[in-house]
């Protein structure tokens, strides 16, 4: 005969024993939450009464989610995770996850799952805020998406120092050689990372043809390209994205005219490019803070991301893809799902620069851009298999 636990508010309260790992013991008796009261409800080890009625399962789940909304999805996460052999407990987010095999007072909890519905979006600072609490309570953060047909999906968000391989919160996983982004030129791969030495000494002489930049000098263009694999030679000429060329102008490794035969300083550069790409100036930030990381840098147009990320000392295959968005940018879950789904499948990790709202404003602030005028941080997602 299953024990009977009594609803009130948003806890069911229970005297007698209960399976282990449920519940939390005040005095004689225990407070489950709903969706543990749930869990056991449906599983035919309690019944719950309100007052003097005996609640059907139909009745408690009305109850709880009137009581507390968001009740019916986390409980379907909870279920979830329960019938994978896990340890699920309350959390400041959502909840607690011990790692499969370990129980509450063996070890401490390793992950803290946001709930989450497919309909509902999320922007970079309610993921920041998250990121924050769960370091703060020292776990990984897990966002576990419904759908609409009830099915979760876990996906696992981490800020990541890029650069600093081994660092607490980075991505040290590496990938093999597959991957469909085209090689690294092989007189790149192997080099040491970059110490930002000029491939030459004197200025190059560059032109703004519309929305690129081409290098004219048949010897300096190649020596961009293969000392730092920067641009695309094509017939003995350098076409350089406007990211690149703001930042060999701003090196000092080129000057940069206009259609008028004016040359433009950094500034005007730079004024002129957001004049032809709206997000310019995030994009160069990002751009820049990569750069001088010692990563390469190259587009990312074809897996719909600003850019692919290369370490050097790696085989000739992008290990990052990198999207920049604003601090206020709202992902819808589709959005979040086709990107890591995307990034995944060529064995990349799917990576969200933003800007730092706390630093200066840079590229895209007019006079001061560049190094040191912005903070760049990322945050890497993946989908996880629980």
């Amino acid at each position: 005969m299953p024990g009977e636990g009594e609803l009130v508010g948003t806890v069911v309260t229970f005297e007698g024993e209960l399976p282990k790992g449920y519940g939390r013991k005040k005095g004689n008796i225990t407070e489950l939450t709903l969706e543990e009261a749930a869990y056991l409800f449906e599983k035919g080890k309690i019944t719950v009464r309100e007052g003097d009625r005996i609640l059907s399962l139909e009745e408690f789940f009305k109850v709880a989610l009137e009581r507390s909304p968001g009740f019916e999805l986390r409980y379907l996460v909870y279920k979830d995770l329960k019938e994978r052999g896990y340890y699920v407990k309350p959390s400041a987010l959502n909840f607690r996850l011990y790692q499969r095999g370990s129980k509450p007072g063996e070890k401490p909890p390793k992950y803290s799952v946001l709930v989450v519905s497919e309909r509902t979006p999320i922007t970079m600072t309610e993921l920041v805020k998250h990121l924050e609490i769960a370091r703060n309570m020292r776990k990984s953060l897990i966002i576990a998406i419904v759908d609409e047909e009830s099915e979760v999906t876990f996906y696992e968000a981490k800020r990541l120092e890029l650069g600093n391989v081994g660092s607490e919160g980075v991505y040290t996983e590496r990938y093999s050689s597959a991957g469909d982004d085209g090689s690294v030129p092989k007189s790149v791969v192997g080099v040491e990372k970059s110490t930002n030495v000029p491939a030459s000494t004197l200025p190059a002489r560059a032109s703004l043809l519309e929305d690129r930049v081409v290098v004219w000098d048949e010897d300096t263009a190649r020596k961009l390209y293969e000392s730092e694999w920067f641009g695309k030679l094509s017939g003995g000429r350098l076409q350089l994205s406007l990211v690149e060329a703001a930042y060999l102008l701003r090196r000092g490794e080129i000057t940069v005219e206009d259609a008028s035969g004016k040359h433009l300083s950094f500034e005007e550069f730079v004024r002129t490019a957001n004049s032809i790409e709206k997000d310019f100036g995030s994009k160069y930030a990002a751009y820049e803070d990569l750069r001088e990381r010692g990563f390469i840098v190259k587009t990312g147009f074809k897996f719909g991301s600003h850019f692919r990320v290369y370490e050097r000392r790696e085989q000739p295959h992008s290990r990052y893809l990198v999207h920049v968005v604003p601090r206020e940018h709202v992902f819808t879950m589709p959005e979040l799902s086709r990107a890591v789904r995307l990034a995944q499948s060529v064995r990349k990790q799917m990576v969200f620069a933003y800007e730092d709202a706390n630093d200066a404003a840079g590229a895209g602030g007019g006079e001061k851009a560049g190094a040191g005028s912005r903070r760049i941080k990322y945050v890497g997602v993946g989908r996880v298999k629980l």
